[in-house]
């Protein structure tokens, strides 16, 4: 373990980058069709409009539609340009996810061309970690909003890092050859509105009640579909999918990405909708991940109830949880949903 000189600098500059947008580099993302039935796949997602045409049409939609956590891909992206190129001295294999928000402006289609503005929004240190706030507008090629995503995470204060830690993942994920990758740009001016979009949702406003259980599931998750779910996102750290590096970090055993135990609860809530673009808002603040034996998996469980109705907007709020051998996985979850 050592500690480097530069905590000071690196508060200093968390400080100063508070408030400023920077672009991600690499020009727009390309939604694929195929690229949304394999992320589809990886979170165990089974709405048919992830993966037909027909399906989805049906529902309103031009083109298929991606899950609402489909921009983990961009999100995977973002953290790597954000600690390697606005946040030096922090690794990223160390630094904690620890809640995350999504709204949804419209659905993610295949054909989008999408783009991130990433700002921090708050830095704050205490008992020895760094606590870091990102907003991330998606936008698509005509900067208008697609999502608004909130992500907070938190590493050790000082610059302290575990070198063993370090250069065992390192061995393990492909490093960027020098220069490869081009440098985040600070941008002004905001994101347009996104363009009006009505879900058509199977369940109808007057068939729902507060208070009603939204069903229960049951989602088994293999070391296999870790290592599916970091190839199809790009989130390579190696604590999900190496038992050394695991270890190494302090776990018990290799753990699900937290993004992916969200996917999980967000193709829950769609199912329950009937379609994946009524998910309006999903929320998740993380207090345990899933452990995932290499020969016994890892089981999650997933429950949920009708908290709210607004009968003006006929939107429902969903209250979920979500439990792995009997430990809670969320602090706090919810979700929106529009319906009929």
């Amino acid at each position: 373990m050592t500690q480097s000189p530069c905590g000071d600098r690196l508060a200093g500059i968390t400080h100063a980058l508070t408030g400023r947008a920077h672009l991600l580099p690499g020009g727009p993302y390309d939604v694929g069709r195929e690229k949304i039935r394999e992320f589809a796949n990886a979170v165990q997602a089974k709405h048919p409009a992830h993966y037909r045409e027909q399906a989805a049409a049906a529902l309103g939609h031009d083109k298929l539609i991606a899950p609402i956590t489909f921009t983990a891909i961009l999100s995977a992206v973002a953290q790597q340009h954000i600690f390697g190129d606005l946040l030096p001295g922090y690794d990223v294999t160390q630094v904690l996810h620890t809640e995350q928000y999504i709204l949804s402006h419209r659905p993610i289609r295949s054909g989008d061309r999408l783009n991130c503005l990433i700002s921090l929004r708050s830095f704050r240190r205490s008992h020895g970690q760094d606590k870091f706030v990102f907003s991330t507008d998606v936008i698509d090629c005509g900067e208008r909003l697609v999502q608004t995503i909130r992500t907070a995470a938190v590493a050790r204060s000082d610059g302290i890092v575990d070198e063993k830690l370090v250069r065992a993942a390192k061995r393990l994920i492909r490093q960027d050859a020098p220069g490869a990758r081009a440098p985040m740009v600070e941008v002004t001016g905001l994101p347009l509105p996104a363009m009006p979009f009505t879900p058509r949702p199977t369940l109808e406003f007057d068939d729902v009640s507060v208070g009603d259980d939204i069903g229960a599931a049951s989602v088994r998750l293999s070391r296999g579909d870790l290592v599916n779910f970091a190839g199809v996102s790009g989130d390579v750290n190696p604590i999900h999918w190496n038992s050394r590096v695991a270890v190494l970090a302090g776990l018990d055993n290799v753990v699900a990405h937290g993004l992916l135990t969200m996917s999980l609860s967000a193709g829950y809530i769609a199912s329950w909708a009937g379609d994946p673009g009524a998910v309006r808002e999903h929320g998740v603040r993380f207090i345990s991940p899933v452990f995932v034996d290499a020969n016994d998996g890892g089981d999650v469980k997933l429950t949920g109830s009708v908290r709210a109705l607004d009968p003006i907007t006929k939107v429902a709020s969903i209250a979920l949880d979500a439990t792995s051998r009997g430990r809670k996985l969320f602090g706090r979850a919810t979700a929106t949903v529009q319906l009929g």
